[in-house]
């Protein structure tokens, strides 16, 4: 997707609206990348996503919640250290 824009007088950029579709509601950090590219990224709640990630639940069989991934990787492919 790309689309010509121009500043106005006060240096301002207009979004297309497409991408502030995309984007609404969220903060976005806006960068200088290489070669002189502009660069809008969506800015992540770290805070939020770690406990997005610590509420994730494990669902298994309990008989076999005492084995440990390493004492097993052997018998599916794994390697050996």
């Amino acid at each position: 997707m790309g689309e010509v824009v121009e500043l106005d007088e006060r240096g301002r950029l207009t979004i297309p609206s497409e991408l502030r579709r995309m984007l609404r509601g969220q903060k976005v950090r806006v960068e200088r990348g290489d070669d002189d590219t502009l660069v809008i990224r969506p800015e992540f709640d770290s805070d939020a996503t770690l406990k997005s990630i610590r509420d994730i639940r494990l669902r298994g069989e309990k008989s076999r919640a005492k084995y440990d991934a390493s004492s097993v990787k052997d018998k599916f492919g794994g390697v050996r250290d």
